[in-house]
């Protein structure tokens, strides 16, 4: 059992938990279940090889994801679909870290020191079939690290913390601890927005000069989040 490892993540939660999920749901969402007849697994899955370097899922049954979770990250081919071809896994497991593996080498990099939901995400995109706005020289992580409204699931309605690392997973950066929207906007460039509960900010970030800018701030109300990372 290995359930105190997102002991971090969320309180306790009584029972088992299931969840009921459709792939046009609003929210994307994760819950631990902690049923001590369920035995927790937690695995390794080959994701992608970017340039010299294999990237590996680390997921977890304990944690499940609604169907729109995958189908969204896949819905463009982006990233792999992330399980283990048996019974004991599923695409609904959550992705909890990544690991990262240099060709010709043993060492091995895991991405965030403990385990986080790692809500969405985007590798290194530097390909002509894409649109030039969308290619950039990082990977670029939405995460959700915390159950800070303290409704005992962790999804968008918690704070999402906006991360970017080099291709290979060096150089882990938090650009932000908790965007409303993100998405690509130019070539190397994105656009997220903070709301302190009073103000929007716009920021672009420029993933070649891992450069931070402020754009513009107005007085307005929020409706919902919107994360649109392909």
């Amino acid at each position: 059992m290995k359930k105190f490892i997102f002991k971090t993540l969320i309180a306790a939660i009584l029972g088992a938990v299931l969840i009921s999920c459709t792939t046009n749901r609003a929210w994307n969402e994760m819950v631990i279940i902690e049923d001590p007849k369920v035995e927790i697994k937690e695995y390794v899955n080959f994701n992608t090889k970017l340039n010299d370097v294999y990237i590996f899922d680390v997921k977890s049954s304990g944690i499940r994801a609604d169907e729109g979770y995958e189908d969204s990250a896949n819905s463009l081919g982006i990233v792999g679909k992330g399980y283990n071809n048996t019974s004991f896994y599923s695409a609904s497991d959550g992705i909890t870290n990544f690991i990262f593996i240099k060709d010709g080498t043993d060492n091995e990099l895991k991405l965030f020191s403990s385990n986080v939901f790692i809500y969405k995400y985007q590798f290194q995109r530097l390909d002509e079939r894409y649109s030039s706005s969308s290619n950039h020289t990082l990977n670029v992580y939405a995460v959700i690290k915390n159950d800070t409204n303290k409704d005992k699931v962790l999804n968008s309605r918690d704070n999402i913390s906006l991360y970017v690392s080099n291709y290979d997973g060096t150089e882990l950066t938090e650009i932000s601890s908790s965007i409303i929207e993100f998405k690509f906007i130019d070539k190397n460039q994105f656009m997220f927005t903070e709301h302190d509960g009073k103000t929007l900010s716009y920021y672009a970030y420029n993933t070649a000069t891992k450069n931070k800018k402020l754009i513009k701030s107005v007085e307005q109300e929020i409706s919902q989040k919107s994360i649109m990372m392909y």
